[in-house]
């Protein structure tokens, strides 16, 4: 009898152990479906709040398959990255060969597309603190040589483009990173390339990427011979002094327009040159981030809503800051191993969150 009891009172212990961690982990998000009537219109709004202020909680951008032009399900990346909840990300070419993710990416602090800083974006600092506004990065290489007589003599080269999927009319100095592929787009010009922050070759013509590198396309200009086995800076930061917030963020989307800001609407797709009716006028499936005074993140996906009436949604859900996402058949929210909106394509990015 006494081993009897012993035995239930720890299988009793260890079932309210496991109920205390659940309840954490449902705790820290809550999943809704709500029926909204807005300007005597009715919509269908599926999202997920989550508390900013879990311990352990992660929050990352994620590329499909690691290699920019592809694309995988958001299921695929969600559990890839071990997450609970997964979200789409920035807009793309969905329609070409090559899926190209446009304006501002950055993932594990890396910065692997820029916009031009006309379009919102969304960035995560430590903390998982979220903001929303303009930005634009300068991105510079800067290497560290000597002459002959032991001088040094610092080399800095501006980035104009980073890792294009076409060749461009103008190209400037560009710069590839592992993630846009094996081996660089183009198939002339002179090439510094660069691992782990040392320059091991300089060549001409096409050229492989090294894992842990880059490579700088500087074309018809031959860089000076002196550079080779050269220590090199990756300096990549905020134009602005007013968005020097942003060089703290270890993950950014430029998406937008801009929907909520201080709680106020403030959706205008012209003024972040938006031009095509599915985003200017159109009523499409919407997804939405944004963020409530009391620190709480919104993710949310509409069935069939215009921008302007997305930022309704959001500001009635609470949203204190809020930007639309990638929408059509891109929207899309993953939630604790099932789709509350499923996409209905493959998509070329996400924004994925961890709770362990």
């Amino acid at each position: 009898m006494v081993q009897r009891k012993i035995a239930l009172g720890a299988i009793l212990l260890v079932c309210i152990i496991l109920f205390s961690q659940i309840t954490l982990g449902a705790n820290s998000y809550q999943v809704f479906e709500k029926k909204l009537k807005i300007n005597n219109k009715n919509f269908t709004v599926k999202g997920v709040i989550v508390d900013l202020n879990t311990k352990k909680l992660k929050m990352q951008t994620v590329l499909a398959k690691n290699q920019l032009g592809q694309v995988e399900s958001l299921e695929s990346m969600v559990k890839r990255k071990k997450g609970l909840i997964g979200i789409n990300g920035t807009f793309f070419s969905a329609y070409d060969a090559y899926k190209e993710p446009y304006g501002n990416l950055m993932i594990d602090g890396r910065l692997i597309r820029k916009g031009n800083g006309e379009r919102c974006s969304v960035g995560i600092l430590p903390g998982n603190e979220v903001i929303f506004g303009y930005v634009k990065w300068d991105i510079s290489v800067i290497f560290s040589a000597y002459s002959e007589e032991g001088t040094e003599l610092p080399y800095i080269y501006p980035v104009h483009t980073l890792n294009p999927v076409r060749i461009p009319g103008w190209r400037g100095y560009t710069l590839f990173t592992p993630e846009s592929g094996k081996e660089i787009l183009y198939s002339d010009g002179y090439n510094i390339v660069v691992d782990k922050q040392k320059v091991i070759r300089i060549v001409y013509g096409k050229t492989s990427i090294p894992s842990q590198g880059f490579v700088l396309n500087t074309g018809s200009l031959y860089p000076p011979g002196n550079l080779l086995n050269s220590n090199v800076t990756l300096k990549i930061e905020p134009k602005s002094q007013e968005n020097d917030l942003w060089s703290k963020a270890h993950a950014v989307l430029e998406a937008g327009p801009y929907l909520v800001k201080e709680g106020k609407i403030i959706a205008d797709p012209l003024k972040e040159n938006f031009t095509h009716y599915k985003i200017k006028d159109g009523s499409f499936a919407r997804s939405g981030i944004g963020v409530t005074k009391s620190n709480k993140l919104l993710l949310v996906t509409v069935n069939s809503a215009t921008v302007k009436e997305l930022a309704l949604i959001m500001q009635k859900l609470g949203a204190y800051y809020a930007m639309n996402l990638d929408g059509g058949a891109s929207s899309g929210l993953y939630v604790n191993g099932k789709y509350l909106t499923k996409p209905g394509r493959l998509l070329s990015n996400a924004l994925v969150i961890s709770l362990n």
